[in-house]
């Protein structure tokens, strides 16, 4: 049986809530959220201060965040069950040796890979990513995915 890792697709680059649309799927409060500070640049709008202040959010900090108008230029979020000592993780087997659940990574504006552990995530992603009207939703698996590095930038 193929393994599945997440799902890629493409969002609007003009959507200014794209970040609260996309984590619909996710039951934000269930995870610790760090975002890696060198690889994102996500902006506030229309003061275009950093959304993103400091590394490590709640569910319910981010959820507050993300509802806010924003401009996403690239993003790397890893989101954790459990709070701890989060790192950035840079390759695929380290991420499927660390505590990190999920990861989401977006660049140019539009692009969006999700790695999920959990299958079902993977799924209410994927209906979410119909629902609201991405393009080229594919499903990642073993046999597509390329990806070594789990870096942006």
């Amino acid at each position: 049986m193929m393994k599945t890792r997440g799902l890629y697709f493409k969002i609007s680059q003009n959507d200014k809530y794209c970040l609260n649309q996309l984590f619909g799927a996710f039951n934000c409060q269930d995870f610790f959220w760090y975002i890696v500070s060198e690889q994102s640049e996500v902006w506030s709008l229309p003061d275009g201060d950093d959304l993103f202040k400091k590394n490590v959010y709640s569910g319910r900090t981010l959820e507050r965040r993300i509802k806010k108008p924003h401009k996403v230029i690239f993003l790397k979020l890893q989101a954790y069950h459990e709070k701890g000592k989060y790192h950035n993780i840079s390759t695929y087997d380290d991420w499927l040796g660390s505590p990190c659940c999920a990861m989401v990574l977006i660049w140019d504006c539009e692009f969006v890979e999700v790695y999920s552990k959990d299958e079902e995530l993977t799924q209410r992603m994927y209906e979410s990513a119909q629902q609201n009207g991405y393009k080229e939703i594919t499903i990642i698996t073993d046999e597509n995915d390329k990806r070594v590095n789990m870096d942006i930038l």
